[in-house]
């Protein structure tokens, strides 16, 4: 088979290139070459040609275009695309028109074709090698992913042409900080004794939003409270993201008297839109409300029976040095009203103190062990 390539020139398709295929030499006789035997003439027809139109416009971002996530909230968040339609072919190609179908939330910019600073129109005649540009957008109205579908339209050299391009995008959440244990929250060693040793509560702040928070601020109110470094791993001008991080709560109370401590933890933080900080009119930051109550200094320290670990029964005729033990702790007031103290498993550790001149078990610290508390 003979295939030849033809180049329409006479016919005016210039920009369009005709594949032709011919029939075989056998089916194509000159005038009487033929060999019908009775010597009549005989003709043969050339078979029809199969044309394949060249693409004279080529459309940016094939075969599609992903807005990615975008904010859901408010003010209104876009992300916008510019396409471009280049003409690559040798003649000029004109009435070019584009529309899209599919997902409302993709538009052109100012609602109308081609877009806000676009230039492609149904009156421009796009010269070979240039180009014109169409401006789209993307606006989620739900956190789900959505598609639509840009197709374009021109007249090519001879016929008309189109193509498409594929769009996808989806809604994300702003972020949203929360923090466990939530809030109110009561420190469970209340009540406390004022002036002792302190509880201590570590909070984990965590995000629900699809996009990193900016912490801002940390804050803490109330007298009783106090922010302590070594459990804490929020920092101002820190994210969070996926991985929560923690603030660590001490409780002091320094009243004489028995008394109730209230305070507040906050935790200002921008959300990707807007600050959570409760000026003027934005939101409010993440608060946990916390208390806790005191009595009055203790006098002494009662501790209840103390059984070691390994005999949970009946309290030893001695106790051993360095050895856990399950044990309550009654604080006793100088009015000898008992208020609970601690309850748990500590420890008698012996440790000679300055004034102790290398005399042996001559004073005792007795360990809560994991809370950092020592009473002696």
């Amino acid at each position: 088979m003979i295939i030849g390539r033809i180049l329409l020139k006479k016919l005016g398709l210039t920009a369009s290139y005709v594949f032709v295929a011919l029939a075989a030499a056998s089916c194509i006789q000159p005038s009487g070459s033929g060999n019908n035997s009775g010597g009549g003439h005989s003709s043969q027809s050339s078979a029809p040609a199969v044309a394949a139109v060249q693409i004279q416009g080529l459309l940016s971002d094939g075969p599609q275009y992903n807005f990615g996530s975008v904010l859901v909230g408010n003010p209104p968040q876009f992300a916008t695309h510019t396409f471009t339609l280049t003409n690559i072919s040798s003649t000029p190609i004109s009435s070019i028109f584009a529309s899209i179908v599919g997902s409302a939330t993709y538009s052109f910019v100012g609602g109308i074709y081609p877009g806000t600073g676009g230039n492609c129109n149904f009156s421009l005649i796009l010269a070979p090698n240039a180009s014109c540009s169409l401006v789209l957008q993307f606006h989620p109205t739900g956190t789900t992913a959505f598609t639509g579908q840009l197709q374009i339209a021109y007249a090519g050299s001879g016929s008309a042409q189109n193509q498409s391009r594929q769009l996808l995008g989806s809604g994300g959440n702003t972020a949203t900080l929360v923090t466990v244990p939530a809030s109110p929250y009561t420190f469970p060693s209340s009540p406390a004794i004022a002036g002792g040793p302190s509880g201590a509560q570590i909070f984990s702040i965590g995000n629900s939003g699809s996009v990193l928070a900016t912490i801002t601020n940390i804050s803490l109110t109330g007298a009783a409270f106090f922010l302590n470094p070594a459990g804490t791993t929020c920092l101002v001008s820190g994210t969070v993201g996926s991985s929560p991080c923690t603030i660590e709560v001490d409780y002091n109370p320094a009243n004489p008297v028995p008394a109730t401590s209230n305070g507040t933890l906050s935790v200002s933080y921008n959300d990707g839109l807007v600050a959570h900080d409760g000026v003027g009119a934005d939101p409010a930051p993440l608060t946990v409300a916390i208390s806790g109550s005191s009595v009055s200094p203790a006098d002494h320290l009662v501790f209840l029976p103390l059984v070691p670990a390994a005999q949970p029964v009946n309290p030893p005729a001695s106790i051993p040095l360095n050895t856990n033990f399950s044990a309550t702790v009654q604080a006793v007031d100088a009015a000898g009203v008992f208020t609970s103290y601690f309850s748990g498993t500590i420890k008698i550790v012996d440790e000679n103190q300055s004034a102790d001149f290398g005399a042996i078990n001559a004073s005792h610290n007795i360990l809560a062990n994991n809370t950092g508390i020592a009473m002696t």
